[in-house]
């Protein structure tokens, strides 16, 4: 008789033993994949660095000489345009002013009195009593007159200018930058007084290679990089010369009032310059090194079992690279696929299973 222990061992033995044929199964390493598209070009950015500047910068100076009486702005001051600045003292200009006054009443009552003794000796030739020789003397007298009362009549009329001349008034509305005067300093024509700049109408003054210029130029939008933020502008202007000094065009473009820029503030081009060229954009995870500083891509070969592969490794040519991936150029056939990442754990020749296949890799 059979006792119950054993048939119950028996029982067990059977439900634990795993099958033998499931442990001797094949492992394929799992991979992603990317679908290759043939691409006709790439584009390369490229940032410039430039020079934020005011459209309109001014060294403000007094016209005439004279000891400074007001100051009415200073520096980091905002002005409107005409607004007065500065003022020197008038009192020297206005004795010299009473001083031609003068002398131009004085020739005046002379010419009252010639043209009195003009009349009496036209009189008097008329009866027979004189001379024309009395009477060409006071015409040539006359006109002596005339020309001291022109004379004097300019002499006033310029220290009327200067008289005006002595406010400084802004040109336009703008920011003062430097003042270099006093009050009670005497001053000269020489000597500036303020540095204004324009409060608005700023521009960024950037230089380019000059086979890019005119490429740059034909864009119809811009994308400059000003504070860390990305500006649009569609407005660009070129210089006519080459730099002697860094060999490159100068282009400047408007910046919008609304910006808070500061004058020599650094600002950037941001350009996408397109380069023709047949090849494909991968990711760069999907780029190994070879031997001899060769680039290689893992290509998957179709085995008789379904989404089994074969690995094969190929040579390509890195033509640029950027934080999103590589443009490479190979013999590669359009659509072929090649593996995503993970390539430090594979090698040529190995079979691999590929459940998700990855969409086709276009320009980043």
């Amino acid at each position: 008789m059979i006792s119950p222990t054993l048939i119950a061992l028996s029982a067990c033995n059977e439900l634990d033993i795993p099958d033998a044929s499931a442990s001797k199964q094949a492992y394929h390493h799992k991979v992603e994949t990317v679908t290759l598209s043939a691409q006709d070009g790439y584009h390369v950015e490229r940032k410039f660095a430039g020079t934020i500047r005011s459209k309109q910068s001014a060294k403000l100076m007094f016209e005439v000489s004279g000891r400074v009486d007001q100051i009415l702005a200073f520096e980091g001051n905002k002005v409107e345009q005409g607004q007065t600045l500065a003022t020197l003292d008038q009192e020297l200009l206005n004795i010299e002013l009473s001083q031609l006054t003068a002398q131009l009443s004085q020739v005046q009552a002379q010419q009252v009195l010639n043209e009195a003794n003009l009349n009496r000796i036209n009189a008097l030739i008329e009866q027979g009593y004189t001379s024309d020789q009395s009477r060409d003397e006071l015409l040539a007298e006359q006109q002596v007159l005339n020309a001291s009362q022109r004379q004097i009549q300019a002499n006033i009329d310029a220290k009327n200018y200067q008289l005006n001349r002595t406010a400084i008034t802004a040109p336009f509305a703008g920011t003062i930058n430097k003042r270099l005067i006093n009050k009670g300093e005497l001053v000269s024509p020489q000597v500036m007084a303020f540095e204004l700049q324009q409060g608005d109408q700023n521009e960024l003054k950037v230089g380019v290679p000059q086979d890019l210029a005119r490429n740059i130029e034909n864009q119809t939008e811009h994308q400059l990089l000003i504070n860390e933020q990305i500006i649009t502008v569609d407005n660009v202007s070129a210089n006519s010369d080459i730099s002697p000094f860094s060999r490159t065009v100068q282009l400047r473009f408007l910046l919008p009032d609304d910006i808070r820029v500061y004058n020599n503030q650094l600002g950037y081009l941001d350009y996408k310059e397109y380069i023709k060229a047949d090849g494909f954009w991968v990711p760069l995870s999907a780029i190994t090194d070879g031997v001899r500083g060769v680039w290689n891509v893992y290509t998957l070969e179709p085995t008789e079992q379904a989404k089994l592969y074969t690995l094969q490794t190929h040579t390509v040519e890195i033509l640029y690279v950027n934080k999103d991936g590589a443009f490479i150029r190979s013999s590669l056939n359009d659509d072929t696929k090649i593996v995503k990442n993970g390539l430090q754990r594979l090698v040529a020749g190995q079979i691999v299973r590929v459940e998700n296949e990855a969409s086709s890799v276009t320009a980043p």
